[in-house]
């Protein structure tokens, strides 16, 4: 069966381009609305009050650790830089200074987001408590069963019960009152709350309690009467309920010929109910939180000052970095960080950007490319090494690795900084200088004159090399041999090698 040649219309090429394109954007929704959730678990005040503390304890925990990773970032950074003046002219000494650097820029940038966040974050801590100590408030004035009735009192006055009917009647009302904390024992919902809490960076909506709950109103009374009667005049047996007596005597509110009595008093089931809560019209995206702007008069944190202090927590997350330690070297040379300091240290200031490739070569270079951490494949080197600094001491010195946290890291480092690189200092203090070159007296052109101790100069008409004044004389008078000729001590400048790369 021979081949089919199939021709496609322009119509149909449109059709089929823009199906393809609604299914990209299909895609692009679906993941767009993926990445929103609800959190719709908290149905009362206990389980907001859990969804609440679920989220102090995440929101702090945060901080804390952020705060703490920046001392243990730092403390990394002066052991380093310690190491690598200890190391100093070893093949380690490089790795050491790259770690010194990695560890400063961590430390510098997380401290640099504590900062910014930390006073949000603490605000945003501070309203949920105290919307917490508001819900423990409400769940204290939540009676638990039905209420009871007592001290019924008679008193004058237009009853409405009948024509001519007067009097009234006053009756005490009573319900038992939470005395403790049981939310602690209804857990059947802490571990779908814990998960809506660690969705606060998707957060669109929540549930929480409505502010009208925290007012009392939404007050529903129950009252009966009974008729056939001409007056209210007793209270009835039991002292629960007013009615008429009967030859003087109280009569019982079964056998009242006219009476009333308030049979149940209680708020309405859904003024304590939760609600759905947006996190702000214009916030859900992250974008922008909008303030309560009656958030300084507000007697508790109403629904939208909580929406609005969730959406400044969830912009406000801090991105704690792992310590330099605990990275494993294979991954942390992959890191932009990593190979940009590695090319400063090993290659100095570059004309233009190196390529990626060198830039992976000279961490590799540096470091290595080890499946180890930091910590395996520095560590042991470490614990070994030891500063002895205090004056008469004769233990070897303190390990390294217990001066970064110490008063003694100043003088620690002052201490091996002086020792590596004094010596240096010292030759600088009694330099040599040896010249192995010669004088030319004479050159046939000027490109054969030595320039530093010559000079090409007209003598009687003609173009001479000839040695600079005073020097040349000199060497002349002792043999070729540079001789002090002043008072002072002689100097010798021994010139090291220049490397050409």
């Amino acid at each position: 069966m021979g081949h089919k040649t199939l021709a496609f219309s322009g119509q149909a090429i449109r059709l089929t381009s823009f199906l393809l394109f609604l299914a990209a954007v299909s895609l692009i929704f679906h993941r767009v609305a993926a990445e929103q959730t609800q959190a719709n678990t908290a149905a009362t005040a206990c389980d907001e009050t859990k969804f609440n503390d679920k989220l102090v304890t995440k929101l702090d925990s945060q901080l804390q650790t952020a705060q703490q990773r920046v001392g243990e970032l730092q403390a990394e950074e002066r052991l380093y830089s310690l190491a690598a003046c200890k190391a100093e002219g070893t093949s380690d000494a490089a790795a050491y200074g790259l770690l010194t650097a990695i560890a400063a820029k961590r430390a510098t940038a997380l401290q640099a987001a504590v900062q910014a966040n930390k006073d949000k974050l603490l605000t945003v801590i501070k309203k949920l408590k105290r919307r917490n100590a508001a819900l423990k408030a409400l769940q204290l004035m939540s009676p638990i069963g039905s209420a009871t009735f007592s001290e019924a009192a008679v008193g004058s006055g237009t009853v409405g019960l009948g024509a001519g009917n007067t009097g009234t009647c006053e009756v005490t009302a009573k319900a038992e009152s939470a005395t403790k904390d049981t939310c602690q024992t209804q857990t059947s919902k802490d571990a779908q709350l814990a998960t809506d809490a660690d969705n606060l960076t998707t957060l669109k909506s929540f549930k929480a309690i409505p502010d009208s709950a925290f007012k009392f109103n939404d007050i529903k009374i129950k009252i009966t009467a009974i008729e056939h009667g001409t007056k209210v005049d007793s209270v009835a047996t039991g002292s629960d309920a007013c009615a008429q007596s009967a030859r003087s005597t109280p009569a019982a509110k079964g056998s009242a010929s006219q009476g009333m009595a308030v049979v149940s008093i209680h708020r309405k089931a859904e003024a304590t109910q939760t609600k759905t809560v947006a996190m702000n019209d214009d916030g859900a995206d992250g974008a922008k939180c909008t303030a309560d702007a009656d958030v300084d008069t507000n007697f508790i944190i109403t629904t939208k000052d909580l929406a609005h202090a969730l959406c400044d927590a969830r912009q406000a997350i801090i991105d704690t970095p792992r310590k330099v330690s605990e990275e494993k070297i294979k991954m942390l040379i992959t890191q932009a960080d990593t190979k940009n300091i590695a090319v400063l240290l090993k290659n100095g200031k570059q004309a233009q950007t190196p390529s990626a490739e060198a830039q992976t070569a000279a961490a590799k270079d540096i470091l290595g490319e080890d499946d180890q951490t930091v910590q395996q494949r520095f560590g042991a080197l470490l614990a070994q090494w030891k500063l002895d600094i205090k004056p008469g001491a004769v233990d070897g010195g303190s390990p390294i690795t217990t001066l970064p946290n110490v008063i003694d890291y100043a003088s620690a480092l002052a201490f091996c900084l002086g020792k590596t690189r004094g010596k240096g200092a010292a030759s600088a203090a009694n330099p040599t200088q040896t010249v192995t070159s010669t004088v030319e007296r004479k050159a046939t052109a000027s490109d054969k004159c030595d320039q530093i101790k010559c000079e090409w100069k007209e003598i009687n008409g003609k173009e001479e090399c000839k040695p600079k004044v005073g020097e040349g004389a000199v060497k002349a008078e002792n043999d070729g041999k540079a001789t002090n000729t002043t008072t002072r001590n002689t100097i010798v400048i021994n010139k090291a090698p220049l490397l050409l790369r």
